[in-house]
């Protein structure tokens, strides 16, 4: 493969993926929901956590992960020590419900 061949190739994929089509259907959508940076570095870090598998599984427990916190992820990491531990419970469980999921 050429350098040029390279180029192209990137260069396309590139176009595929940085559409609205792609993204819907992919884990990076989480981050871009959010304008406060706060969330956005939360929420990017969350979906990492639990993205292995199928991508349409891995936006499913996203979706249910930042429901857990009313899609506010700043906000409910900065909350009471009751809330952070309440979290911690829930982000275990759904991890495992998500390993769960990505084997059967």
């Amino acid at each position: 493969m050429t350098e040029r061949d390279l180029k192209d190739l990137l260069d396309t994929e590139a176009a595929r993926i940085n559409s609205p089509s792609f993204i819907s259907d992919d884990p990076v959508q989480f981050p871009r929901r959010f304008t406060d940076v706060r969330d956005i570095e939360l929420a990017a870090l969350l979906t990492s956590g639990i993205a292995w598998g199928n991508r349409k599984m891995i936006c499913r427990d996203c979706d249910r992960l930042l429901a857990l916190m009313d899609n506010q992820p700043y906000n409910y990491l900065d909350g009471p020590v009751a809330m952070r531990t309440s979290l911690t419970v829930r982000i275990s469980t759904a991890r495992f419900l998500h390993s769960i999921s990505s084997t059967t």
